[in-house]
Protein backbone atom coordinates (compact mmCIF):
# COMPACT_ATOMS: atom_id res chain seq x y z
CA UNK A 1 0.00 0.00 0.00
CA UNK A 2 1.47 3.23 -1.00
CA UNK A 3 2.55 5.50 1.64
CA UNK A 4 0.11 8.80 2.72
CA UNK A 5 2.52 12.07 3.24
CA UNK A 6 3.16 12.31 7.20
CA UNK A 7 0.96 14.38 9.09
CA UNK A 8 0.88 16.11 12.65
CA UNK A 9 -0.49 14.30 14.96
CA UNK A 10 -4.03 14.99 16.24
CA UNK A 11 -4.89 16.87 19.82
CA UNK A 12 -2.04 18.39 21.17
CA UNK A 13 -0.43 19.86 18.29
CA UNK A 14 -3.32 22.19 17.32
CA UNK A 15 -1.49 25.15 18.10
CA UNK A 16 0.98 23.47 15.33
CA UNK A 17 -1.24 23.32 12.32
CA UNK A 18 -0.33 26.37 10.84
CA UNK A 19 3.27 25.55 11.10
CA UNK A 20 2.60 21.63 9.46
CA UNK A 21 3.91 21.05 5.85
CA UNK A 22 1.40 18.22 5.01
CA UNK A 23 -1.90 20.03 7.12
CA UNK A 24 -4.09 22.50 5.14
CA UNK A 25 -3.38 25.82 7.12
CA UNK A 26 -4.88 29.41 6.53
CA UNK A 27 -2.81 31.77 4.26
CA UNK A 28 -0.43 33.70 6.79
CA UNK A 29 0.12 36.87 4.75
CA UNK A 30 -1.46 40.15 5.16
CA UNK A 31 -3.58 41.01 4.17
CA UNK A 32 -4.80 37.61 2.70
CA UNK A 33 -5.93 38.16 -0.80
CA UNK A 34 -5.42 40.82 -3.65
CA UNK A 35 -8.33 41.63 -5.17
CA UNK A 36 -9.40 43.78 -8.36
CA UNK A 37 -11.86 46.05 -8.71
CA UNK A 38 -13.92 47.91 -5.75
CA UNK A 39 -14.43 45.03 -2.95
CA UNK A 40 -16.74 45.56 -0.26
CA UNK A 41 -14.98 45.46 3.21
CA UNK A 42 -17.15 44.88 6.41
CA UNK A 43 -16.05 45.14 10.18
CA UNK A 44 -19.74 45.26 11.99
CA UNK A 45 -22.67 42.86 11.33
CA UNK A 46 -24.70 45.26 10.32
CA UNK A 47 -22.04 46.02 7.21
CA UNK A 48 -21.95 42.29 6.55
CA UNK A 49 -25.74 41.94 6.39
CA UNK A 50 -25.82 44.77 3.94
CA UNK A 51 -23.18 43.40 1.69
CA UNK A 52 -24.74 40.02 1.49
CA UNK A 53 -28.32 41.81 0.69
CA UNK A 54 -26.70 44.23 -1.93
CA UNK A 55 -23.98 41.69 -3.26
CA UNK A 56 -24.10 41.64 -7.16
CA UNK A 57 -22.67 38.77 -9.42
CA UNK A 58 -19.07 38.20 -9.62
CA UNK A 59 -18.83 41.11 -6.46
CA UNK A 60 -16.01 40.04 -3.65
CA UNK A 61 -16.75 40.70 -0.03
CA UNK A 62 -13.68 41.15 2.53
CA UNK A 63 -14.11 40.78 5.83
CA UNK A 64 -11.86 42.63 8.47
CA UNK A 65 -12.00 41.63 11.81
CA UNK A 66 -14.47 38.77 13.77
CA UNK A 67 -18.30 39.77 13.51
CA UNK A 68 -20.35 38.23 15.56
CA UNK A 69 -23.70 36.83 14.35
CA UNK A 70 -26.61 35.30 16.57
CA UNK A 71 -30.13 33.13 15.20
CA UNK A 72 -32.36 35.72 13.15
CA UNK A 73 -29.42 37.71 12.02
CA UNK A 74 -27.87 35.31 8.99
CA UNK A 75 -27.32 36.95 6.24
CA UNK A 76 -28.13 34.79 3.48
CA UNK A 77 -26.62 35.17 0.06
CA UNK A 78 -28.35 35.49 -3.15
CA UNK A 79 -26.70 36.10 -6.42
CA UNK A 80 -23.91 34.30 -8.54
CA UNK A 81 -20.17 34.36 -8.26
CA UNK A 82 -18.96 36.39 -5.13
CA UNK A 83 -16.52 36.00 -3.79
CA UNK A 84 -16.41 36.23 0.48
CA UNK A 85 -12.23 36.63 1.64
CA UNK A 86 -10.49 37.30 5.23
CA UNK A 87 -8.63 40.65 5.22
CA UNK A 88 -6.21 39.06 7.75
CA UNK A 89 -5.45 36.06 9.23
CA UNK A 90 -8.40 35.36 11.81
CA UNK A 91 -10.32 37.46 10.31
CA UNK A 92 -14.26 36.00 10.11
CA UNK A 93 -17.66 35.08 11.82
CA UNK A 94 -18.36 33.89 14.86
CA UNK A 95 -21.70 32.26 16.15
CA UNK A 96 -23.31 33.75 19.94
CA UNK A 97 -25.96 32.75 21.64
CA UNK A 98 -29.07 34.78 21.60
CA UNK A 99 -31.17 35.53 24.70
CA UNK A 100 -33.14 32.00 24.23
CA UNK A 101 -29.43 30.35 24.16
CA UNK A 102 -29.68 29.51 20.07
CA UNK A 103 -27.14 30.07 18.04
CA UNK A 104 -27.08 31.06 14.24
CA UNK A 105 -28.33 28.19 11.59
CA UNK A 106 -25.59 28.99 9.87
CA UNK A 107 -22.42 31.39 9.04
CA UNK A 108 -21.83 31.16 5.45
CA UNK A 109 -24.63 30.85 4.23
CA UNK A 110 -25.45 30.43 0.55
CA UNK A 111 -29.17 30.68 -1.06
CA UNK A 112 -29.96 28.39 -3.82
CA UNK A 113 -29.10 31.33 -6.22
CA UNK A 114 -25.71 31.84 -5.18
CA UNK A 115 -24.00 29.32 -8.27
CA UNK A 116 -19.91 30.08 -8.17
CA UNK A 117 -19.79 31.45 -4.70
CA UNK A 118 -16.39 31.06 -3.54
CA UNK A 119 -15.47 31.59 0.62
CA UNK A 120 -11.59 31.44 1.28
CA UNK A 121 -9.24 31.93 4.03
CA UNK A 122 -12.03 32.72 6.44
CA UNK A 123 -11.87 31.80 10.66
CA UNK A 124 -15.24 30.26 11.00
CA UNK A 125 -15.92 29.75 14.64
CA UNK A 126 -18.80 28.16 16.86
CA UNK A 127 -17.46 27.59 19.61
CA UNK A 128 -19.99 29.66 21.35
CA UNK A 129 -22.93 29.01 19.53
CA UNK A 130 -23.86 25.88 20.98
CA UNK A 131 -27.73 24.48 22.08
CA UNK A 132 -28.99 22.85 25.03
CA UNK A 133 -29.93 19.56 24.95
CA UNK A 134 -33.86 20.58 25.09
CA UNK A 135 -33.59 22.72 21.78
CA UNK A 136 -35.05 21.29 18.93
CA UNK A 137 -33.14 20.01 16.63
CA UNK A 138 -33.68 22.62 13.57
CA UNK A 139 -31.76 25.25 16.49
CA UNK A 140 -28.47 23.28 15.34
CA UNK A 141 -26.18 25.96 13.93
CA UNK A 142 -24.56 25.07 10.57
CA UNK A 143 -21.08 26.25 10.44
CA UNK A 144 -21.86 26.59 6.24
CA UNK A 145 -25.23 25.80 4.89
CA UNK A 146 -25.86 25.71 1.09
CA UNK A 147 -29.50 24.92 1.26
CA UNK A 148 -31.84 24.64 -2.04
CA UNK A 149 -30.61 24.08 -5.61
CA UNK A 150 -29.31 22.56 -7.76
CA UNK A 151 -26.36 25.29 -6.10
CA UNK A 152 -23.12 24.72 -8.37
CA UNK A 153 -19.67 25.35 -8.53
CA UNK A 154 -19.09 26.47 -4.73
CA UNK A 155 -16.13 26.78 -3.73
CA UNK A 156 -15.05 26.54 0.29
CA UNK A 157 -10.57 26.62 0.47
CA UNK A 158 -8.57 27.76 3.45
CA UNK A 159 -10.90 28.28 5.71
CA UNK A 160 -10.62 27.24 9.43
CA UNK A 161 -14.35 25.99 10.80
CA UNK A 162 -14.67 25.29 14.69
CA UNK A 163 -17.62 23.33 15.54
CA UNK A 164 -18.21 22.10 19.41
CA UNK A 165 -20.78 19.94 20.71
CA UNK A 166 -23.59 22.30 20.37
CA UNK A 167 -23.41 22.71 16.92
CA UNK A 168 -24.82 20.57 14.10
CA UNK A 169 -22.34 20.34 11.37
CA UNK A 170 -19.24 21.74 10.40
CA UNK A 171 -19.60 22.35 6.72
CA UNK A 172 -23.47 21.06 5.02
CA UNK A 173 -23.72 21.09 1.20
CA UNK A 174 -27.08 19.81 -0.16
CA UNK A 175 -27.85 19.63 -3.98
CA UNK A 176 -24.87 21.39 -4.56
CA UNK A 177 -23.42 19.92 -7.21
CA UNK A 178 -19.53 20.38 -9.11
CA UNK A 179 -18.39 21.83 -5.83
CA UNK A 180 -14.78 22.23 -4.10
CA UNK A 181 -14.01 21.88 -0.78
CA UNK A 182 -10.24 21.94 -0.37
CA UNK A 183 -7.15 22.82 2.12
CA UNK A 184 -9.64 23.29 4.90
CA UNK A 185 -9.53 23.01 8.95
CA UNK A 186 -12.26 21.35 10.51
CA UNK A 187 -11.64 20.79 14.52
CA UNK A 188 -14.51 20.65 17.45
CA UNK A 189 -17.00 17.90 17.88
CA UNK A 190 -20.16 18.48 16.43
CA UNK A 191 -23.46 16.86 17.04
CA UNK A 192 -23.71 14.86 13.31
CA UNK A 193 -20.63 14.82 11.24
CA UNK A 194 -17.82 17.65 9.95
CA UNK A 195 -18.81 17.31 5.84
CA UNK A 196 -21.75 16.37 4.79
CA UNK A 197 -22.74 15.91 0.57
CA UNK A 198 -26.65 15.36 0.30
CA UNK A 199 -29.03 15.47 -2.26
CA UNK A 200 -27.90 16.37 -5.65
CA UNK A 201 -24.01 16.81 -4.67
CA UNK A 202 -23.04 15.13 -7.88
CA UNK A 203 -19.14 15.61 -8.74
CA UNK A 204 -18.06 17.24 -5.11
CA UNK A 205 -14.53 17.40 -4.65
CA UNK A 206 -12.69 17.06 -1.39
CA UNK A 207 -9.64 17.33 -1.32
CA UNK A 208 -6.78 17.47 1.48
CA UNK A 209 -8.60 18.90 4.27
CA UNK A 210 -8.26 17.99 8.05
CA UNK A 211 -10.63 16.89 10.14
CA UNK A 212 -9.99 17.04 13.94
CA UNK A 213 -12.99 15.49 16.59
CA UNK A 214 -15.42 14.19 14.17
CA UNK A 215 -19.12 13.89 15.77
CA UNK A 216 -20.88 10.27 16.01
CA UNK A 217 -21.84 10.64 12.05
CA UNK A 218 -18.49 10.93 10.65
CA UNK A 219 -15.39 12.47 9.28
CA UNK A 220 -16.83 12.79 5.40
CA UNK A 221 -20.09 11.64 5.42
CA UNK A 222 -22.03 11.46 1.48
CA UNK A 223 -25.50 10.49 1.54
CA UNK A 224 -25.97 11.62 -2.33
CA UNK A 225 -24.89 12.91 -5.45
CA UNK A 226 -22.30 10.64 -7.09
CA UNK A 227 -19.79 11.06 -9.09
CA UNK A 228 -17.25 12.54 -6.32
CA UNK A 229 -14.14 12.70 -5.34
CA UNK A 230 -12.13 12.39 -1.97
CA UNK A 231 -8.69 12.69 -2.23
CA UNK A 232 -5.81 13.45 0.55
CA UNK A 233 -8.07 13.96 3.55
CA UNK A 234 -6.67 13.52 6.95
CA UNK A 235 -9.69 12.43 9.80
CA UNK A 236 -7.08 12.48 12.81
CA UNK A 237 -10.20 11.28 14.80
CA UNK A 238 -13.53 10.60 14.71
CA UNK A 239 -16.01 8.55 16.71
CA UNK A 240 -17.31 6.97 13.87
CA UNK A 241 -16.93 6.36 10.09
CA UNK A 242 -13.79 8.47 8.97
CA UNK A 243 -15.70 8.31 5.57
CA UNK A 244 -19.03 7.26 4.99
CA UNK A 245 -20.76 6.96 1.87
CA UNK A 246 -23.85 5.70 0.31
CA UNK A 247 -23.29 7.11 -2.89
CA UNK A 248 -21.88 5.99 -6.57
CA UNK A 249 -19.34 6.06 -9.16
CA UNK A 250 -16.92 8.00 -6.34
CA UNK A 251 -13.16 8.02 -6.52
CA UNK A 252 -12.13 7.61 -2.32
CA UNK A 253 -8.06 7.95 -2.87
CA UNK A 254 -5.42 8.30 -0.59
CA UNK A 255 -6.99 9.70 2.91
CA UNK A 256 -6.09 8.95 6.46
CA UNK A 257 -7.77 8.09 9.24
CA UNK A 258 -5.52 8.28 12.22
CA UNK A 259 -8.03 7.47 15.19
CA UNK A 260 -11.42 5.90 15.48
CA UNK A 261 -12.65 6.75 19.12
CA UNK A 262 -16.27 4.49 19.32
CA UNK A 263 -16.52 0.54 19.96
CA UNK A 264 -16.51 -1.83 17.10
CA UNK A 265 -16.90 1.21 14.35
CA UNK A 266 -15.28 0.98 10.96
CA UNK A 267 -12.81 3.22 10.18
CA UNK A 268 -14.73 3.81 6.47
CA UNK A 269 -18.17 2.29 5.20
CA UNK A 270 -19.76 2.18 1.66
CA UNK A 271 -23.17 1.02 1.49
CA UNK A 272 -23.24 0.85 -2.10
CA UNK A 273 -23.03 -2.31 -4.35
CA UNK A 274 -21.14 -3.27 -7.15
CA UNK A 275 -18.12 -3.96 -9.73
CA UNK A 276 -15.66 -1.98 -8.32
CA UNK A 277 -13.75 -2.21 -4.98
CA UNK A 278 -14.33 -5.19 -2.71
CA UNK A 279 -17.84 -5.09 -4.10
CA UNK A 280 -18.65 -1.66 -3.73
CA UNK A 281 -19.78 1.11 -6.38
CA UNK A 282 -17.29 3.21 -5.46
CA UNK A 283 -13.13 3.20 -6.31
CA UNK A 284 -11.02 2.61 -3.00
CA UNK A 285 -7.42 3.25 -3.36
CA UNK A 286 -4.86 3.45 -0.78
CA UNK A 287 -6.66 4.95 2.14
CA UNK A 288 -5.10 4.18 5.68
CA UNK A 289 -7.31 3.58 8.92
CA UNK A 290 -6.57 2.40 12.59
CA UNK A 291 -9.71 -0.39 12.13
CA UNK A 292 -11.38 -2.40 9.40
CA UNK A 293 -13.46 -1.15 6.88
CA UNK A 294 -17.41 -2.29 6.25
CA UNK A 295 -16.73 -3.61 3.49
CA UNK A 296 -13.13 -5.01 3.84
CA UNK A 297 -10.77 -3.68 1.87
CA UNK A 298 -11.50 -0.29 1.16
CA UNK A 299 -9.55 1.40 3.82
CA UNK A 300 -6.24 -0.58 5.07
CA UNK A 301 -4.10 -0.75 7.68
CA UNK A 302 -1.76 2.38 8.93
CA UNK A 303 1.25 1.94 7.14
CA UNK A 304 4.43 3.94 8.51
Amino acid sequence: MKNSPSVALPFALVLMLASCHDTPSQPNSTPLFQVSGAPTVVRTLAEWQSAIANAEIGGKIIVHGTIELSRGEEAFLGVADVTILAATTGSGLRGVLDGDGVGPFCLICLGPTADGATVQGLTLDGTLSGRSSSSTSDAAPLRAAVSGGPLTGVTFRDNLIVCDVGCGVHVFFNNAPDGTFQDNVLMGHPEFSAIQLQGSSHRMRVIHNWVENAGPNGGIRIRGGNDQLVVDNTIASADRNGIFTTAFRGTIRDNKILAITGAATPSCFDGTTGSETAGTANTWIDNQAPVPSNPVGICGPITP
